[in-house]
């Protein structure tokens, strides 16, 4: 099997890179889809909290509590880019969904 380009993981839908059947159900995609969310959040969130120092954490914490945006604020201050992070750990999580399709014979 032909190893996939930097262009074509970011542009292939994920169902297609893992093999997913086409007679996949709306609800089985949407639970996939938040899974992959939920995967993704985790691994962002412990990235950012590998970033900071524990007074930094509590801050963090404090600022989450006023809201989304003075928490996106905060980490700016602190050089995180959460967006970045999201958009990396997104492409990750893709890298090694197809790698395991990949490696389980799935066919694309």
């Amino acid at each position: 099997m032909k190893e996939l380009t930097y262009k074509q993981l970011v542009e292939t839908d994920i169902f297609d890179l893992i093999g997913a059947p086409k007679s996949i159900s709306k609800d089985e995609k949407e639970a996939l889809i938040l899974k992959m969310y939920q995967t993704i959040e985790n691994r962002v969130i412990a990235k950012i909290m590998d970033r900071l120092s524990d007074e930094e954490i509590k801050e963090f914490d404090q600022k989450m509590q006023l809201g989304q945006k003075e928490a996106f604020e905060y980490l700016k201050t602190k050089d995180i880019d959460f967006n970045k992070l999201v958009l990396e750990e997104s492409i990750i999580l893709k890298t090694e969904l197809a790698d395991l399709a990949k490696n389980h014979g799935i066919k694309r």
